[in-house]
């Protein structure tokens, strides 16, 4: 069955004299094994090698080809190169926001679809808004999309009665046109876009975002892309978020405060100050920059 799949994938062709005259043609140019990728079994995407070889039997000698299933072994390998890809991404933006950034442009190249978008949730966990966003910034249709977006807050109890959102499980929307339940699915249609897929962001079995691809064309299922993404995009994203969490937490303290904060190098002179220490000190920002702690630190108090 998959013998005839395989070959009419590879060769556009089914018949037993295509089957063994193109397949060994492709062995003799190169002694790798065949691969073939556009195969269904049980209406999920396999991959397949084929190897080339022989059996000698009463005095006979036959060409044999053998047919592998390297689905599972593939889809690791994928799963390992978009987690590395991602990552890298991420630890090698200049910000918190490029790395995000940069990461949905690495998830938007893989699967090769028109728009990315992660959501994060508010730390109440009451409302969602989006935190960063990947498409082709020549589609004004889509700019128009992601900026009317931007300005959209989701509530948790909106999420709560679209049947969709409930399971808190991966959904694949093959036509956006027969969901018009869903959240946007009427500007999404707008801005050509016709099929959707959303993964739910956990965090210690807490909802704290969404990562929701969309493409300009329907979609059929397919469960290694969604397997690969879960084990390979959503950690990553999840733990940006955290960051993120933590570091507008500390930004908060920080600026709030009403003592003197600021940090210091090994040299003790200043790198970031807090408004109160500006406000208390009478200097602009500018002016305390670059200079030595103890300059403002009275004699008898130094140690």
């Amino acid at each position: 069955e998959y013998a005839k799949l395989t070959v009419k994938d590879l060769f556009g062709s089914d018949q037993k004299e295509s089957l063994f005259t193109n397949i060994f043609k492709q062995f003799q140019k190169s002694p790798k094994p065949v691969s073939a990728s556009n195969i269904k079994k049980n209406k999920t995407s396999i991959k397949v090698q084929l190897y080339g070889g022989t059996v000698v039997t009463g005095g006979y000698t036959y060409d044999t080809i053998h047919i592998n299933d390297v689905t599972e072994k593939s889809k690791l390998e994928e799963e390992k190169k978009l987690f590395e890809a991602v990552n890298l991404a991420i630890s090698n933006a200049k910000s918190a926001k490029e790395g995000l950034r940069n990461a949905l442009d690495c998830i938007r190249s893989y699967v090769g679809c028109e728009l990315v978008e992660l959501w994060n949730f508010s730390q109440e966990n009451d409302y969602a808004h989006i935190e960063a966003s990947s498409f082709p910034k020549n589609n004004h249709l889509l700019k128009k999309f992601v900026s009317d977006s931007e300005s959209v807050i989701i509530t948790m109890d909106q999420m709560m009665k679209v049947d969709i959102y409930t399971p808190m499980q991966p959904v694949w929307i093959k036509s956006l046109q027969q969901h018009p339940a869903l959240i946007r699915s009427a500007k999404a249609l707008d801005a050509g876009l016709k099929s959707s897929i959303m993964f739910p962001v956990f965090r210690h079995q807490k909802l704290i975002g969404g990562l929701f691809l969309f493409n300009k064309k329907e979609k059929e299922y397919d469960q290694g892309l969604v397997d690969i993404l879960n084990a390979a995009a959503i950690k990553p994203l999840s733990n940006e978020i955290i960051n993120r969490r933590a570091l507008d937490e500390l930004q908060s303290f920080f600026n709030l405060s009403g003592d003197l904060l600021c940090i210091t190098g090994m040299n003790r002179c200043l790198k970031k100050i807090n408004p109160s220490f500006i406000k208390l000190l009478g200097y602009a920002e500018k002016d305390l920059l670059g200079r030595d702690l103890l300059e403002f630190v009275h004699e008898d108090d130094r140690l």
